[in-house]
């Protein structure tokens, strides 16, 4: 559960009025649990192998809930997942249990955005492999000529002829390496 938290709540909103975005929402499909977390402009999500029969919980954990979570559960500690519902059938709380922890909390009422429609289908992405310890050495090259020259984004750019098979850094003002 600890690593699950960790692999999504990146992308969650600490602070919007839109309350429903600002945790990690849980839904049980194909017997186990999927974490998603967005905060509108990026979305982290990751098909657990936490058990869990499908429709058993949907729900919003607090994002201070979550990072509460991310520091007090074990990454070797086996834990059971209950959920606790209001009269109309949905999930309004949740408890984490070991043998030597409890924690019992509340979760964001409101209906979490349709987030599959925001991923696109297998159908229609390309795959490129690329060697980990290039691409990484680029990054950071990349990154440091950004931040000397106060320019806080990169451009990924993919094609056919550049060195590494179809990648290509630059900084938004054009400097590329």
């Amino acid at each position: 559960l600890k690593q699950a938290f960790k692999r999504v709540s990146y992308a969650s909103a600490v602070k919007d009025v839109r309350h429903y975005l600002c945790g990690v929402f849980l839904t049980a499909e194909e017997g186990n649990l999927t974490f998603v977390a967005t905060n509108g402009h990026m979305m982290g999500v990751f098909k657990s192998d936490v058990k869990a029969p499908t429709g058993f919980v949907e729900a919003v954990v607090p994002i201070t809930t979550v990072d509460s979570l991310i520091h007090v559960l074990a990454d070797d500690t086996e834990y059971t997942l209950a959920a606790s519902y209001n009269d109309t059938g949905k999930t309004s709380g949740l408890c984490i249990k070991s043998d030597k922890l409890t924690v019992v909390f509340p979760v964001i009422e409101g209906a979490y955005p349709a987030w599959r429609r925001v991923i696109p289908s297998e159908e229609t992405l390309s795959f490129a492999k690329l060697p980990r310890g290039e691409v990484l050495s680029a990054a950071n090259r990349i990154t440091f000529m950004a931040k000397a020259n106060n320019t806080p984004y990169l451009r990924w750019t993919f094609g056919q002829e550049d060195l590494l098979p179809g990648l290509r850094l630059a900084t938004t003002n054009g400097e590329s390496f």
